[in-house]
């Protein structure tokens, strides 16, 4: 896994460049939670001051309060993720947060990325994150924010005691390698779940992607333009390259087959 202060500091400097700023700027991460109403049913994300244009401004959708009406995120986790929510602790708790990334201009601060998550107990006792949302704004684009939340993502699921991490990217993303890039650098492997779980994979436009962070697991992972399967997280670096290198303009189209997860045996002494 990357290196959370060095990628800060990488981050910093590609975004002082960018902006041509004579001092490279502070960079912060903000987590905000989601509390849960009386009515058992809605959350509102928790308010934050002094901040230009939070992400619950500027990125309005069924996952934040519209015209001050509460919405309900596990809804739209069910839709997302519906073999996860079914198997998922429907009596559990849900922690739904945000992670911003907040970049500051001297005394001005700006929301410039952020990462939704809801994690969630399952039935076998086991916690899983999944990853509803993950956004950098245009304007501090290519400067690693993106990659900096997924080592934000990984520090906090290891916090809170997590067993999974599950995100999943549409194949024809027209920003398809720079979305999974970041997952692929921080030990994420190419996942492909069961058949009818009413999650789309590979074959139906949708690359998922697993960070396993108790156990050790790959994945076989054939390629367009590859002579031989690719073994995720091992070779993340060979599918990062071949994403690069690559011509062709629908990326996410690159994966022609994703094997489903096995364990690692450990080697004999």
């Amino acid at each position: 896994m990357m290196d959370f202060v060095d990628m800060k500091k990488r981050c910093s400097e590609r975004i002082k460049a960018k902006l041509d700023l004579i001092q490279a700027p502070q960079i912060g991460i903000l987590e905000r939670s989601f509390n849960r109403l009386p009515d058992g049913w809605n959350y509102e994300l928790k308010k934050v001051k002094n901040i230009i244009e939070p992400v619950d401004q500027y990125y309005r959708s069924s996952f934040f309060d519209v015209n001050d009406e509460p919405l309900n995120p596990v809804m739209e986790f069910q839709s997302m993720y519906p073999h996860l929510f079914y198997l998922s602790d429907k009596n559990g708790p849900y922690e739904i947060q945000v992670t911003e990334v907040i970049i500051n201009l001297g005394k001005i601060k700006v929301s410039a990325g952020m990462n939704q998550t809801i994690t969630s107990t399952l039935k076998n006792g086991r916690k899983c994150t999944a990853v509803m949302m993950l956004e950098v704004r245009e304007l501090f684009r290519r400067c690693g924010l993106a990659t900096l939340l997924k080592i934000s993502e990984v520090a906090k699921a290891r916090r809170d005691k997590c067993d999974i991490i599950q995100t999943f990217h549409e194949s024809n993303n027209r920003h398809f390698a720079g979305a999974i890039i970041p997952s692929l650098r921080n030990g994420f492997i190419l996942y492909h779940g069961p058949n009818k779980c009413g999650e789309g994979y590979e074959e139906s436009g949708y690359i998922h992607l697993r960070r396993y962070l108790t156990g050790n697991f790959y994945s076989e992972v054939t390629m367009d333009g590859m002579a031989k399967p690719i073994i995720s997280p091992d070779q993340n670096s060979v599918i990062i390259n071949h994403l690069k290198e690559s011509r062709k303009i629908n990326k996410g189209l690159l994966f022609t087959k994703i094997g489903k997860p096995k364990k690692k045996r450990s080697r004999k002494k």
